[in-house]
């Protein structure tokens, strides 16, 4: 699954309808936060950068039409200068990591899991996941070749 920062509410809707964590009244308001939480790409002062596995590109949420507005979103997205998005290939031999994470200002360290996200602040635990990220994100496709791979899924869905 895609990082809910770049999802379209569509995509988001169909995300939280798949999920066996979430009821159905809870799917509008988890939409409704995942579309306030996105303001933060456009704030200014911040940097982000995303890894995202090409599985997770491929593994589709509604209709073709649907995926084609999530990867135009992500296209888009991409263009800013203050947000990276990097594809990690199916083919390339990378570690796993069992869930998703993300690192604020080198110093926190916010771990989704299944049942509640867990919040690190220890500097070692933290400059492992650091190091994890430098090291998916040097085995990614970035900028142009990133969104060549975006605009051959966006292609395929038409």
């Amino acid at each position: 699954m895609l990082p809910g920062l770049l999802q379209t509410a569509e995509y988001a809707e169909e995300v939280l309808k798949a999920s066996p964590t979430i009821k159905p009244e809870q799917v509008p308001e988890g939409i409704a936060l995942r579309m306030q939480r996105q303001r933060i790409l456009f704030e200014g002062g911040r940097n982000f950068g995303f890894v995202i596995t090409e599985s997770a590109l491929r593994r589709s949420f509604g209709s073709p039409a649907l995926m084609v507005a999530q990867y135009e979103r992500l296209l888009h997205l991409s263009t800013y200068r203050t947000i990276e998005i990097a594809i990690l290939p199916d083919d390339v031999p990378s570690p796993v990591v069992p869930h998703e994470f993300t690192i604020f200002d080198d110093s926190l360290v916010h771990i989704g899991t299944v049942t509640k996200p867990v919040t690190v602040s220890e500097t070692p635990d933290v400059h492992s996941y650091i190091s994890l990220y430098d090291e998916l994100l040097q085995l990614s496709l970035k900028e142009e070749d990133a969104r060549e791979v975006i605009k051959r899924l966006t292609e395929a869905d038409h």
